[in-house]
């Protein structure tokens, strides 16, 4: 367990190049933050004074949410438990290489895979999400391993 300031956290989520990691790691690290951040947000209740706290930034926080959503937005976002988020990068095989250019690697996505994936993770409309997600090619709601890259843990 590390406690990160704003600038250090931000550089742990950005980093590149790190030995024997890739943009998927750098992914799944930046989902970590975005879990730490809610988790630090709502420990403190933050989240019901965001109203306030863009008074007090003023003019350095852009947003084109309706001011008057916030309050619900937070209340939502209390409701959620930080342990059960699901975090999901997806990597192979629901990406593939697409090789390289001269601005870096390409990852083209297998969007059968990636649909067959996002039909058990979010399940019908009204259902409750499928955890953990079932290996490729295994049918929509049976269980089995945890898809590439995939956590459950903050």
């Amino acid at each position: 367990m590390h406690h990160l300031d704003g600038a250090n956290a931000l550089a742990y989520a950005r980093i590149r190049k790190t030995t024997g990691e890739s943009d998927f790691t750098r992914a799944a690290r930046q989902q970590q933050v975005l879990v730490a951040l809610r988790d630090r947000a709502v420990g403190a209740g933050l989240l019901l004074g965001l109203p306030r706290l863009f008074a007090a930034v003023g003019d350095t926080v852009h947003t084109n949410l309706p001011p008057d959503r916030l309050p619900e937005l937070a209340a939502l976002a209390e409701q959620i438990d930080g342990t059960s988020t699901v975090k999901l990068v997806l990597a192979s095989p629901f990406v593939k290489s697409g090789g390289s250019t001269q601005y870096g690697s390409v990852y083209i996505p297998v969007l059968p895979r990636i649909r067959e994936l996002a039909k058990v993770v979010f399940g019908p409309p009204g259902g409750d999400p499928t955890w953990p997600v079932p290996s490729p090619g295994a049918s929509p709601g049976a269980g089995g391993s945890p898809a590439p890259r995939a956590s459950t843990t903050p």
